[in-house]
């Protein structure tokens, strides 16, 4: 059985969705996604919350 993981992909991934819903196209959502990297943003908070 996998264990339940705040930080799993698909809920860094779900919550992106969700936050950018009514926001495409926006100069700040455009500029947010040119540097977006989802995957090291999901492996910098499983280190950290393996660290705390």
């Amino acid at each position: 059985m996998q264990e339940f993981s705040m930080y799993s992909f698909k809920n860094i991934y779900d919550a992106y969705i969700s936050c950018r819903k009514n926001k495409r196209n926006t100069i700040n959502q455009l500029e947010f996604e040119a540097d977006l990297d989802l995957i090291s943003r999901h492996s910098e908070l499983e280190k950290s919350s393996l660290s705390a």
